[in-house]
């Protein structure tokens, strides 16, 4: 079961027109996947596409989800089959099935928070591409990220993103923000040695622009990775935070909207010491999160470039090579120029304390001059 349910108004939420009692709540839907964070087959995670004060018609009933008024609320499905297509339903055969708890609704006017961070890449040049500085972030509840991409695209919440990621503004956000939810913005500083923000020769701040990439489950704690997935992700036993949740929920679905959210650099982060920058993250109650400035962190390379000529490539490591670090006894080394791959060769059978590398290009590099990034590491040709 994998998708969006009926539309269907809540019972028992009712007010009077000329005399006759009508149900007083907008048609609200869910959005329902399974749980895949538990060793089980028939538990989901339901979530819904509007706001609760929408859900309510509060402008008109006056009813907000924490009153008094709201005792709880009864999850009731109909049209529910197992495999075998038999309808699952309650002893009267009634064609519907009731949760087995109500659910009991509280206020929620908590501003959300980052409870860990993670530097997933400290050293430019470790994997191809991939730039210097991305770092993950884990906040204590679930969040909306409405970013600027999805404002380009002319995306207007409520609105269910991507195919799994439900946008539901509070009314109240709705009259304050231009596209009804808070835009992300995070970008990286550059810090002295003082811990201050660095400036460059003109007395600018040094500043990169970061930009969300995408969001990984947390795993669970007993979870066998390799080296290279422990470098990109976190266990739910790494974060010193309890989170509001099952206890027989080992790992948190990213689907939740919890999840290690992926914040990358638009270019790498040159050696030095950095933070991140976030703001423009609000919950799923309308609370916005305040300003958030994470840990410093050290960017280095994995190496310099001593020599490149349009045969061959020599690199020297900053540190001795280790293979823990890199997760792998080989690097990839991706040649551009003008945002354009023009070589891509493996330094292979690297051994741990190994200081040195060159390699062979099996064709050479045509028009040889001129300035190029490798693993975006500069070098310009002598």
């Amino acid at each position: 079961m994998y998708g969006t349910s009926k539309e269907k108004q809540l019972e028992n939420l009712k007010i009077n027109v000329r005399g006759k009692e009508r149900l007083a709540g907008d048609r609200v839907t869910c959005f329902i996947r399974p749980d895949d964070t538990v060793k089980s087959d028939n538990r989901f995670v339901l979530e819904l596409t509007q706001d609760w004060e929408s859900i309510l018609n509060t402008e008109k009933t006056g009813i907000h989800y924490y009153d008094d008024k709201v005792k709880g609320l009864r999850l009731v499905a109909e049209g529910f089959q197992d495999l075998d297509g038999n309808p699952i339903e309650d002893s009267k055969g009634s064609g519907k099935i009731t949760a087995s708890k109500d659910i009991e609704l509280k206020r929620d006017d908590s501003k959300p928070y980052i409870v860990t961070q993670k530097l997933i890449y400290d050293k430019a040049g470790i994997n191809g591409l991939q730039k210097a500085g991305s770092l993950g972030i884990v906040f204590n509840e679930p969040i909306q990220l409405y970013t600027k991409e999805m404002a380009e695209e002319g995306v207007i919440a409520p609105v269910i993103y991507s195919d799994h990621n439900p946008l539901t503004p509070s009314p109240t956000q709705i009259g304050i923000y231009e596209n009804f939810l808070p835009e992300l913005k995070a970008y990286y500083e550059k810090l002295d040695d003082k811990g201050n923000t660095s400036k460059d020769e003109t007395g600018k701040p040094i500043v990169v622009e970061g930009k969300y990439d995408l969001m990984a489950d947390i795993l669970p704690s007993d979870c066998k990775a390799n080296k290279q997935l422990e470098n990109i992700t976190v266990k739910i036993s790494d974060i010193p935070h309890k989170f509001d949740l099952d206890p027989n929920t080992s790992g948190i679905n990213k689907f939740r909207d919890y999840g290690l959210f992926y914040i990358n650099p638009k270019v790498s982060l040159e050696p030095g010491n950095w933070r991140l920058v976030v703001s423009g993250v609000s919950d799923d109650a309308g609370n916005e999160m305040e300003i958030y400035k994470s840990k410093s962190f050290e960017i280095k390379n994995l190496f310099t470039v001593e020599t490149l000529n349009k045969d061959e490539i020599k690199i020297k490591f900053t540190e001795p090579f280790n293979k823990k670090i890199v997760g792998d006894d080989k690097v990839i080394l991706v040649i551009t120029q003008y945002g354009e791959i023009v070589k891509s060769v493996a330094v292979e059978n690297l051994k741990d304390g190994q200081t040195e590398a060159e390699v062979k290009f099996p064709e050479p590099i045509e028009d040889f001059e001129g300035e190029y990034f490798i693993n975006n590491i500069y070098y310009k040709v002598k």
